[in-house]
């Protein structure tokens, strides 16, 4: 018979006093108290060109960022990766049209507030729905 690694036998079951077992959230994806959950590495000296190493996400809000920054006309380069599927971590790159005026940095806040504003209609608007539904 095989021995289970410890770190899997621990995952996502704890037991108690009594040997029963309960289930509990995964907290693997908490960072650490240090950790950022967004880190700029620029390239250069250059402020419209940067990479962001962002930390908990994967290619759900990448590629919704990606393609949010993408509508901007501001923006002539972006995209993303995910390095490993077993690391929580997310490159997003992000290159500005006029490299001298215009900052990644922005161009990104941008992008998320835009993102979050959709976000917002498709929730209000599914709300108005089954409200509807459920008084029709």
């Amino acid at each position: 018979m095989s021995e289970v690694p410890a770190a899997a036998a621990e995952s996502s079951r704890s037991s108690t006093a009594n040997g029963n077992y309960y289930e509990q959230e995964d907290e693997s994806v908490e960072q650490e108290p240090t950790e950022k959950k967004i880190e700029v590495i620029t390239s250069d000296e250059k402020q419209g060109c940067a990479t962001f190493v962002i930390r908990n996400e994967d290619h759900t809000i990448g590629n919704s960022v990606r393609y949010t920054l993408m509508k901007d006309p501001r923006v002539s380069f972006a995209g993303y990766s995910v390095p490993h599927p077993s690391k929580p971590v997310m490159n997003l790159r992000v290159q500005a049209v006029d490299m001298e005026d215009d900052s990644a940095v922005e161009l990104l806040k941008d992008a998320l507030d835009t993102l979050a504003s959709i976000s917002d209609h498709v929730k209000d608007t599914f709300e108005s729905a089954v409200e509807a539904f459920d008084t029709a």
